[in-house]
């Protein structure tokens, strides 16, 4: 498989409505998950308006994930993809929390991050606590 890169794909909540719940796309050397994100719209209609506020910007509240780390505190959309990577994409949830909460106590931050989304037991609380916002 020289020269393309295999990225499995995950979808959470409302955006399995629009793709399936796992897929996989083989894309060329220099993948980003900007890259994976157009060839995931072209693939399924309706995704488009489910994750971008306008062409290229996410809206505020769509977690991209690669390997479990939050791309946005990475390279957004320019994060590069490595053969083998998996990228999970969570839709803007319903929810809310009480002023002053901390994080995991609400679900409208890029802070809240499911259990199973593939990371390690414990690398959530890392992060939160320890510099994801470096």
């Amino acid at each position: 498989m020289a020269g393309l890169v295999e990225v499995r794909v995950r979808s959470f909540a409302t955006l399995r409505e629009i793709m399936d719940r796992e897929t996989v796309v083989v894309m060329r050397d220099e993948a980003t998950v900007g890259r994976l994100l157009d060839e995931l719209v072209r693939r399924y209609p309706g995704l488009e308006e489910a994750l971008f506020a306008s062409p290229g910007v996410l809206h505020d509240a769509v977690n991209v994930l690669k390997n479990g780390r939050n791309t946005f505190f990475l390279e957004g959309l320019e994060t590069p993809l490595a053969h083998g990577d998996t990228v999970a994409l969570f839709p803007p949830v319903g929810g809310g929390s009480s002023p002053g909460a901390t994080p995991g106590e609400c679900q409208q931050c890029r802070w809240c991050i499911p259990a199973g989304a593939g990371m390690r037991e414990g690398d959530m609380y890392r992060e939160l606590r320890y510099g994801a916002m470096r």
